[in-house]
């Protein structure tokens, strides 16, 4: 499953690899921002602006998800 959430910086993204003891990995747009245990947990990182990412985590007013059921679900085909 992938997530994504549309801001004015950009487009943060959250993909799930149920196979990877990281379950799920945050970035936006082409940049990786890091490795999670779940995708709940990377949300919860952009909601409180700690995502390693200086132009976002920097903003004064932002607006943006308060948790993973705020974001885009996106169904991805099967790779295998």
């Amino acid at each position: 499953m992938r997530y994504e959430f549309r801001t004015v910086a950009g487009i943060f993204w959250i993909t799930e690899r149920k196979s990877d003891p990281d379950g799920a990995v945050l970035g936006i747009d082409q940049i990786t921002l890091g490795s999670y245990e779940t995708a709940a947990a990377a949300a919860a990182d952009v909601a409180a602006q700690k995502t390693g990412w200086e132009r976002w985590d920097t903003l004064l007013e932002v607006s943006g998800p308060k948790d993973l059921s705020e974001w885009e679900a996106i169904e991805e085909p099967d790779s295998g």
